[in-house]
C-alpha cells in the first residue's frame, strides 16, 4: 500500500487563515447580538455569551489542534536538518524547548476555548496567559533558530521578518500588560460582572482600548509568524506511517 503524502506547509496555511477568521466570525456574531461594542472589544469578549461562545469554542479548538501539529512539523523539520547537518549551529536543546513552549501555547489556547471568561474566569485567564506568553517565547526561539539556519533552509529575509515580528510581540506584550492592569483598576463593577460591555464614557476606557489593540495585534502578528514558515516548508512533504497489524499493512 502506498504512503499518503501531503505538503508540509498545508497546516501552516490553514492556521494563518483559520485563526484570524475565527475571531472575525465571533466578533460579528457577538456584535450582531449586541454583546459587545463595535470598537475593539477584548478577543475573549467576542466569545463570552451564546451563541457566539459555541463558535468561539469550536473554532479555537480547531486552531489549537492545527497549531499543535504545526509545532510538531517544525520540530521534525529541524531534527531532519540537524541529522543531515551534524555540525550546524542549530541546537537540539533549543528545538526541544521551543517545541515544548509551542505545545504549551496550544494547550493554553484550548483552555481559552473551553473555559469562557463568564463561566470560569480563572481557568480562562490562566489559559490565555499560557497561550500568549508561551506562544510569544516560542516564536522568539524560532527566530533564533532561523538565524542559525539562514544560510541553508531559512533565508536572511525570512529571518528579519521573524525578528521584526518577535520585537513587535515583545512590545505588544509589555504595553498590553501595563494597559490591562491600568484598565482593570478602573473598570466599572457592572462591566467587571459582564452585565454590559465597555463604553467610551467609562473610566479606564483608553487603557482598555490600548490593551485590546495589543491583544488583537498579538493574534495577527502570530498568524503572520506562522505564515513565514511556509516558504521553508514548501520543499518538504509529510507521509503518514504504515501500521502493520497481523500481517496487514494499513496507511
Amino acid at each position: 500500500m502506498n504512503k499518503i503524502t501531503a505538503p508540509a506547509h498545508i497546516l501552516h496555511s490553514i492556521f494563518f487563515i483559520l485563526f484570524p477568521l475565527s475571531f472575525a466570525i465571533t466578533y460579528f456574531i457577538s456584535f450582531g447580538f449586541k454583546h459587545i461594542q463595535l470598537w475593539l472589544p477584548y478577543i475573549s469578549d467576542t466569545g463570552a455569551f451564546p451563541p457566539e461562545s459555541n463558535w468561539f469554542s469550536t473554532l479555537l479548538n480547531l486552531c489549537a489542534i492545527v497549531f499543535s501539529a504545526c509545532v510538531f512539523i517544525r520540530y521534525l523539520q529541524i531534527v531532519n536538518y540537524k541529522f543531515n547537518n551534524p555540525f550546524a549551529k542549530v541546537s537540539n536543546r533549543w528545538n526541544i524547548w521551543s517545541t515544548v513552549l509551542g505545545e504549551m501555547a496550544a494547550v493554553g489556547l484550548m483552555t481559552v476555548a473551553n473555559f469562557q471568561e463568564t463561566n470560569c474566569f480563572y481557568p480562562h485567564f490562566t489559559g490565555a496567559t499560557i497561550c500568549i506568553f508561551s506562544g510569544s517565547i516560542y516564536f522568539i526561539l524560532e527566530t533564533w533558530i532561523s538565524f542559525n539556519m539562514k544560510e541553508d533552509i531559512s533565508s536572511t529575509f525570512v529571518y528579519y521578518v521573524r525578528l521584526i515580528l518577535s520585537l513587535l510581540t515583545v512590545i505588544l506584550n509589555v504595553i498590553g500588560i501595563i494597559s490591562t492592569i491600568v484598565s482593570y483598576q478602573k473598570v466599572p463593577l457592572d462591566v467587571q460582572n459582564y452585565n454590559r460591555p465597555w463604553l467610551p464614557t467609562d473610566k479606564g476606557w483608553n487603557a482598555h482600548v490600548i490593551s485590546a489593540c495589543c491583544e488583537w495585534g498579538l493574534a495577527f502578528s502570530q498568524s503572520l509568524m506562522m505564515l513565514s514558515f511556509i516558504p521553508e516548508l514548501q520543499r518538504l512533504s509529510i507521509s503518514l506511517p504504515i501500521i502493520t497489524i497481523n500481517g496487514i499493512s494499513l496507511t
